[in-house]
């Protein structure tokens, strides 16, 4: 899920990646997972999906959906309330890496100018 999630990503699709990335993060139940597959919930297995822990190799998905919230952030889609909560745990996760923390920035600068900055919980 993840990895479809930065195809979406990727592809300038950047609505369609939110579902996935999120679902690899968090997890999902069946019938979330379902729509993210497009699968026929009559026919297809149904697949429940546990969510990835922050690591070194799903960091990528933390920020690019924390960084897909953000730049899409509306007053009608108010999604800088979650970015924030993503970008704060991929920078206690990441206190050291400088690239890592530069893409959270830009991300965290979006929602700051929507007033809207992490403030824990």
């Amino acid at each position: 899920y993840g990895q479809l999630g930065i195809v979406y990503f990727k592809s300038h699709n950047y609505e369609g990646s939110i579902d996935p990335l999120k679902c690899a993060i968090y997890g999902c139940d069946a019938e979330t997972s379902c729509g993210i597959r497009d699968c026929d919930p009559e026919k297809d297995e149904k697949i429940i999906i546990d969510g990835m822990p922050l690591g070194p190799n799903t960091v990528v998905y933390y920020y690019t959906y924390g960084s897909v919230l953000a730049g899409l952030h509306r007053k009608t889609q108010p999604y800088c309330n979650e970015a924030v909560k993503v970008l704060h745990q991929v920078r206690q996760g990441f206190p050291e890496d400088t690239l890592i923390l530069s893409i959270i920035e830009e991300s965290e600068e979006i929602c700051r100018s929507y007033g809207i900055v992490y403030s824990g919980g």
